[in-house]
């Protein structure tokens, strides 16, 4: 299978790079993968980042950076705020681009995905630019597919399972082989490491928490982190309690109620939160920038997931971390609609938390994990993916068997090279590993039955096709009548595709993809637009084909009696 995505952009070398990242320190930690790489296979570019003036001093930790640029982004949202913000706004953009195009880039990377950095990528003008940006008549243009696939990534949450850190690998060009990382200066361990010894304690046996999050609805009950702790200290360890200044008076309310815990939260900086993680023996948080940080220096993780996180989206980008998640099916929740309970935070409980931390922890209990919470273990697979695996096989469900099998073709057709392990065993060892053989069978019965919706929307695909390569035919002076009419049929079947994906969402990841592809086609003459057209619905028959014919493949292997199951040799 060809990747849709050229690979030799990938190997190319650019002698100087911007990467845009004015967003929060978790989403800039998550782009260390992408200068690590660049250090890798392209370490004589010069790498430049931008990013919000709070966390300058974050950017200072990544390895690689030639050049950091601060964005006063306060500064912006005050411009935002006043009457006259418009004209402000391009004002202050203005100043900050012609100060920048001096450098001369010749890649721009955009990983923030705002209107306010499309507009800043579409002001700096440098020609190969990747991320979200605005054409000269301002409209939304998504050019490469890695970034498609990012925004295609919220219409279709619980069918994306590729991690965001490989999105933005994607979109830099390179394929997920190096770590999150970063390099804590030497004066701020030692110093840490002598703090650490005069609180005598032991110093192996040290946990930290994070009660905090970005938003109150990813928030763990604070009462239960309070109860994880007793029960470290009953067994010896040394709570830590770690959250920025602003979370500083609930992690106090929590704090005070656990003897033999000591609260850090606020009174370090990011990189001697940094030295103090990369000492402790485990972090348990929520789906938080410190936990990005953990995840930086190697530190042990185990993830809470409740509210908004997508486990697969963004859990913990290493090997050996747990997530733990509610089962039930209202979770991730969605981001445009206000929750009235939140009951995930209550679905997942004390004891099954405590079962997780204690046997990362070789501590000996007899809890057992409950039937409402779902435990995953973060591994990488054959081909350098990151994916999660479930500690215990569940039933099969016909959007799960989607889900899955959407992933692996996803990463073929995106991928930067040749992906060693065919299609076929890939998806068969997800399979295997996910869920519980006798459930596959009348899963794929049930995916069956909504295949031939998706054998419509292909076949409707090929007609787009033969409508675009007639467009090229035709002469734009001559045929101006003949090339309504084409156009007006064009448009139809646009409109039908959008209605089956929309109708079923177990297809819409391609409908999705389309879309982000007709709305980044540039040129103004009916045979360049024709062309684009015709690949955007050759790329949809090819992939819809691929999923049908992968459908058919399993539920015919699936089909036999129960009493003959399919086995899978899982790797050791």
């Amino acid at each position: 299978m060809s990747p849709i995505i050229s690979p030799s952009h990938a190997t190319r070398h650019y002698r100087k790079v911007l990467v845009v990242s004015w967003n929060r320190m978790g989403d800039m930690l998550q782009l260390t993968p992408i200068f690590e790489s660049f250090k890798k296979y392209s370490p004589e570019t010069e790498l430049h980042l931008t990013v919000s003036h709070k966390f300058e001093d974050v950017a200072k930790l990544i390895g690689g950076v030639s050049k950091i640029i601060p964005f006063n982004l306060n500064c912006v949202l005050e411009q935002v705020r006043s009457t006259d913000h418009t004209i402000q706004l391009h004002r202050m953009l203005t100043k900050f681009v012609d100060e920048l195009r001096c450098e001369q880039y010749d890649l721009v990377l955009n990983v923030t995905h705002n209107r306010l950095t499309a507009l800043f990528m579409h002001l700096l003008g440098v020609p190969e630019s990747r991320g979200l940006l605005y054409d000269d008549h301002g409209y939304r243009a998504v050019r490469d597919p890695w970034s498609r696939f990012f925004f295609i990534a919220d219409l279709i949450r619980g069918q994306s399972r590729i991690n965001l850190v490989e999105i933005q690998l994607g979109i830099a060009g390179f394929h997920p082989d190096r770590p999150m990382r970063i390099e804590i200066p030497e004066e701020v361990q030692h110093r840490i490491d002598a703090e650490i010894l005069s609180w005598s304690i032991a110093t192996d046996k040290i946990v930290a928490i994070q009660i905090g999050a970005s938003l109150p609805n990813k928030e763990w009950n604070h009462a239960s982190f309070a109860e994880i702790a007793r029960r470290l200290v009953a067994n010896g360890f040394t709570p830590i309690w770690v959250g920025a200044p602003s979370e500083l008076e609930k992690i106090e309310s929590v704090a005070m109620n656990v003897p033999g815990s000591i609260n850090l939260a606020g009174k370090t900086s990011v990189a001697e939160l940094a030295a103090i993680m990369k000492r402790c023996r485990l972090l348990l948080t929520n789906d938080t920038g410190t936990m990005h940080v953990g995840v930086c220096v190697g530190t042990p993780i185990i993830s809470l997931n409740v509210g908004t996180p997508l486990s697969h989206e963004t859990g913990p980008y290493q090997a050996g971390s747990t997530v733990i998640e509610p089962k039930i099916s209202c979770y991730p929740c969605s981001f445009h609609v206000e929750c009235p309970h939140y009951r995930c935070h209550d679905e997942v409980d004390v004891d099954s938390v405590w079962s997780e931390v204690a046997k990362s922890l070789e501590i000996a209990v007899d809890y057992a994990i409950s039937d409402r919470v779902r435990v995953w273990r973060t591994a990488f697979d054959e081909n350098g993916f990151w994916e999660l695996r479930r500690i215990k096989p569940e039933a099969a469900t016909a959007d799960e068997l989607a889900a899955v099998m959407w992933a692996e073709i996803w990463k073929r057709f995106l991928a930067h090279r040749p992906i060693e392990k065919s299609l076929i065993e890939a998806i068969q060892l997800r399979f295997a590993r996910e869920y519980t053989n006798d459930s596959i069978a009348p899963a794929f019965a049930n995916l069956s039955e909504r295949m031939s919706h998706l054998s419509k929307m292909v076949s409707i695909a090929r007609s787009g096709i033969q409508i675009a390569e007639a467009l090229r035919r035709l002469d734009p002076i001559r045929d101006v009548a003949r090339i309504v009419e084409l156009g007006k049929q064009l448009e139809s079947i646009e409109q039908n595709l959008q209605l089956v994906g929309l109708v079923h969402h177990i297809w819409r990841p391609l409908f999705a993809i389309f879309v982000f592809g007709k709305d980044a086609m540039v040129g103004d003459s009916i045979d360049v637009l024709a062309k684009q057209t015709s690949e955007l619905f050759q790329d949809f028959v090819t992939i819809g084909e691929t999923m049908l014919d992968q459908s058919t493949n399993f539920s015919k292997r699936y089909s036999r009696p129960f009493d003959e199951p399919v086995h899978v040799c899982l790797p050791q």
